[in-house]
């Protein structure tokens, strides 16, 4: 087999290609705020010496690059409590990559500046660490930043219009031997109740899921240059009886916690919610057709609950008011995204198709796999 150099703490190694490695990350929820982020984080080791520091990043299949806050940040959003902050001064590691911050447009979350740099990512088991590519924010302007219960972000995207200033992270381990080709995809296993759960790299919990309620959903990109999102035809969207939306898309996103999208579609569907719950007493169901069941090949409905769906405010603006978890999103149209509020209930497989050669490997969308979780509800009918 072929040989490959990445690096260990401050010195490369010699590692031989694809071991048998699987990458875990145990992650926490945080509160739920209302700012449509997820509340879930891992704790990721960046930096080496004394400069290595444990940051909360949300391992985000809706970002095209990794970033985290710098010290040097003064927005109020680098100034919350319990905020962990990056000094690249303090990490031998650190390279940063000269020139003026870039400017990040956020949309309706806000702006952010940063500086491209690269750095040490620590994996999972402490053994080694990966050379990423990321972005260091030093100003994060808009109110969403103040809420979020991380401290940057790990970017999973699918592949296609990659960031000139990131590192994919599943490349990076395809490309350093970590990975084989057949084990490229990321699992996401949330339990919201005790609000633990994993993020794996190269494996799912099978005993965790029901096999039989296994859904296949087939990737379709949306617009130019939101393609790197993870997007699959969504045939119709129904809120109790009445159906919202047909023949668009649905993304689902680990970095997102509500539903949000195309306004009129969304709009739609929060006043349906409002007329079906004062009509019968009690809010509808949201059901969702995406995929096919892969035993079957017959179609699949994703369905939640109001219990779901409908929740509380947990922290920051707005705490202790109920809220329906839908919120219209002027510039996205044709889309339904949802985070959390969906992803919470069933194990989500995100597979990557893997073209070049050792060392020079890219990835590409491929089907991502939903599954039920064992003992748990049956969003997937």
């Amino acid at each position: 087999m072929s040989a490959v150099v990445f690096e260990r703490a401050a010195h490369p190694v010699l590692l031989r290609q694809h071991p048998a490695t699987r990458l875990r990350w145990p992650a926490r929820r945080g509160p739920y705020q209302d700012n449509g982020a997820s509340p879930w984080y891992s704790t990721v080791r960046i930096g080496s010496g004394a400069g290595a520091r444990e940051l909360k990043l949300n391992i985000d299949t809706g970002a095209r690059f990794s970033w985290v806050m710098l010290a040097e940040c003064e927005s109020e959003a680098c100034m919350m409590p319990a905020r962990r902050l990056f000094e690249p001064a303090a990490s031998p590691s650190y390279r940063g990559q000269g020139g003026e911050p870039l400017r990040i447009d956020f949309g309706h979350w806000g702006e952010m500046r940063a500086r491209p740099g690269s750095e040490l990512l620590a994996l999972p088991d402490d053994s080694a660490a990966l050379r990423l590519r990321l972005h260091g924010a030093i100003r994060c302007d808009g109110e969403q930043f103040c809420e979020l219960n991380w401290d940057g972000g790990l970017g999973i995207p699918n592949g296609l219009s990659p960031d000139p200033h990131a590192t994919h992270l599943v490349e990076a381990l395809l490309n350093a031997g970590l990975l084989a080709p057949e084990d490229a995809f990321v699992s996401f296993l949330m339990d919201p109740a005790s609000g633990t759960g994993t993020v794996e790299i190269g494996r799912y919990d099978s005993a965790a899921v029901d096999p039989s309620s296994a859904v296949e959903l087939p990737f379709s990109p949306y617009v130019d240059g939101l393609d790197y999102i993870w997007t699959t035809p969504l045939r119709s969207w129904r809120v109790g009886a009445v159906e919202v939306a047909r023949d668009v898309l649905f993304c689902h996103d680990t970095g997102a916690s509500h539903f949000k999208g195309d306004p009129l579609l969304l709009a739609e569907a929060l006043r349906q919610v409002g007329l079906q719950h004062e009509r019968d007493g009690q809010p509808p169901a949201l059901s969702l057709s995406v995929g096919r069941h892969r035993a079957s090949g017959r179609p699949a409905t994703l369905v939640l609950e109001p219990g779901q769906y409908l929740g509380e405010i947990e922290a920051g603006h707005g705490q202790g008011q109920a809220t329906a978890n839908l919120q219209p999103l002027a510039g996205y149209d044709g889309l339904v995204l949802a985070g959390s509020v969906l992803l919470d209930h069933v194990c989500t497989v995100y597979r990557f198709e893997v073209s070049g050669s050792p060392g020079r490997y890219r990835v590409s969308p491929g089907t991502t796999l939903m599954f039920n979780k064992r003992g748990g509800p049956k969003v997937i009918r």
